[in-house]
């Protein structure tokens, strides 16, 4: 078990964890096998099969050595990393919010990963029953990896969780993951958190996502669509939807200062 602390985190920082062992061995590394980001200290994205979508982190109070702490469990082994130059947490959570409600990644764009170790590769050659087998060409799915590498902008993309853990790109920020903590107490406005937290993805998944799934099926349709007018609309939704969440981020944002910095 490993520890998180959340006080000392940035928006945009990555957590590597053990996640799928069998993704886990299918890259470089092997010993992650998921991904998810850091939005605010308590707010994290992350990358299932169905959707993406905003996480709370169920918090605790923990005490190692002499040092008492506000953070959250991970089982096994765990990284934190972090951009060299962190991006600005109005900015991580503009790219955050475009990338909601996106289904997980396609068989045949995992099969263009390109840290996969050659039994990966023989796996992926046969249709999988929990990934689809094709990309909506307009909002193509994500890896978790892939995912969290967007959002920060990194040179490459396309990369699995293995990958993330040894890139250049990012730096072992110190201290951040303790081995052995003992758990005290789980924080007593975690649920509050949470609440809030869920209130933003039911807002801001649903209403992109079904806009670019209506213009994809549409397309597929054979419909001649004015697409500036189409990526008009969408910029406008996502205004719209980061417009009518900002107050839902301020009120996450205070929460996690009472809980953190108090």
């Amino acid at each position: 078990m490993s520890i998180i602390k959340a006080t000392p985190l940035l928006p945009g920082d990555v957590l590597l964890e053990p996640g799928d062992p069998k993704i886990a061995a299918g890259a470089e590394g092997g010993v992650f096998g998921h991904a998810s980001l850091a939005v605010t200290r308590l707010t994290w994205m992350q990358v299932g099969l169905r959707a993406i979508m905003l996480q709370a982190r169920p918090i605790a109070r923990y005490r190692s050595g002499s040092e008492t702490f506000i953070g959250f469990e991970i089982d096994g082994q765990a990284l934190v990393r972090r951009r060299h130059a962190p991006r600005t947490a109005t900015d991580v959570w503009a790219e955050v919010t475009s990338e909601l409600g996106r289904k997980y990644a396609s068989r045949v764009k995992l099969q263009q990963i390109k840290d996969l170790m050659p039994d990966a590769i023989e796996a992926l050659a046969q249709p999988l029953d929990y990934v689809p087998e094709t990309d909506d060409p307009l909002a193509p799915g994500r890896l978790c990896s892939e995912a969290c590498a967007v959002v920060l902008g990194l040179s490459e993309t396309l990369i699995s969780p293995g990958a993330l853990a040894l890139t250049d790109e990012l730096m072992d920020p110190p201290g951040l993951v303790v081995p052995h903590a003992t758990f005290i107490e789980a924080h007593p406005r975690s649920d509050e958190l949470a609440e809030l937290v869920n209130t933003i993805s039911r807002r801001a998944a649903p209403r992109l996502s079904r806009a670019l799934q209506d213009c994809a099926e549409r397309l597929k349709a054979g419909e001649d669509i004015d697409r500036d007018a189409f990526f008009a609309s969408i910029e406008a939704e996502f205004t719209d939807t980061v417009g009518a969440n900002s107050q839902l981020v301020r009120q996450i944002e205070a929460l996690e200062a009472l809980i953190l910095d108090a």
